[in-house]
């Protein structure tokens, strides 16, 4: 798991709630939105995080319900 990866779960479990894909990449440097974006992507493809849109407005959260062990998770 790279640093962006654990750093989206990290905001997001601390949140505990839904948060808008456009805020949890404001969060982040200016230089670091693809960095981001690929770690919510490989998050979601993975089973770690549910996404209903990948537009600015659409919301992110962690996968309560994710079978996999995140000891198994290789990128």
């Amino acid at each position: 798991m790279n640093t962006f990866e654990v750093a989206v779960l990290r905001i997001l479990i601390k949140r505990q709630q839904p948060l808008k894909l456009s805020t949890l990449v404001s969060g982040f440097p200016d230089d670091c939105e693809d960095s981001v974006l690929s770690a919510v992507s490989s998050l979601k493809l993975h089973g770690y995080l549910v996404l209903d849109d990948y537009q600015p407005n659409g919301y992110v959260s962690i996968n309560r319900e994710t079978k996999e062990n995140p000891a198994d998770y290789r990128c």
